[in-house]
């Protein structure tokens, strides 16, 4: 999964849409020992200057909406210039916007939303959400299509594929 190219599209995509000082929502399961993922090193790389600090690292469990919700009114109390937030899995976006209506902040107008997954449900949510779309990158076909050539011998021996998950504009940024 090309995080690196997908990210630094995402964010240029974000300023021409106005952001100019981004947060992050990273996730972290409780059950283990929290390293930096290749999304985080990739935001770190292209956030800018005065982005790049702007990071909370939520805990999380099943309930990662809640963390999302958490991290944040987090992110915010310690980040309040922050015009954009970025999770790093869609129900956490799904957390920090209802966070956010309940915080009397208007979505995109005070602060624009992004989850990365692409998830159809959200599309369901007010506003829809925006995305980094890793489902739909053509991750499992480009699978699919090594296995066949394995299977057949046709793969060479060194072979990997590589995506780049895409921004999903929606309604939420």
């Amino acid at each position: 999964m090309d995080f690196g190219t997908g990210v630094e599209t995402l964010l240029e995509g974000l300023r021409q849409r106005g952001s100019k000082r981004f947060g992050l929502l990273e996730t972290n399961l409780v059950t283990r020992d929290y390293r930096h993922s290749d999304r985080r090193r990739a935001y770190e790389r292209h956030a800018g200057p005065d982005s790049r600090e702007a990071i909370v690292v939520c805990e999380m469990d099943l309930r990662s909406i809640d963390a999302g919700a958490v991290g944040f009114r987090q992110l915010m109390r310690e980040h309040p210039e922050t015009d954009t937030v970025v999770a790093f899995t869609d129900l956490m976006a799904m957390g920090a916007l209802s966070a956010a209506h309940a915080d009397g902040l208007a979505v995109p107008g005070d602060v624009r939303i992004v989850g990365t997954d692409g998830l159809s449900l959200g599309s369901l949510t007010v506003p829809p959400l925006s995305s980094l779309d890793v489902i739909h990158c053509g991750l499992a076909e480009a699978v699919t299509d090594l296995i066949e050539r394995v299977l057949d011998g046709t793969a060479e021996p060194s072979e990997h594929v590589t995506v780049t998950p895409l921004p999903l504009w929606r309604e939420s940024a």
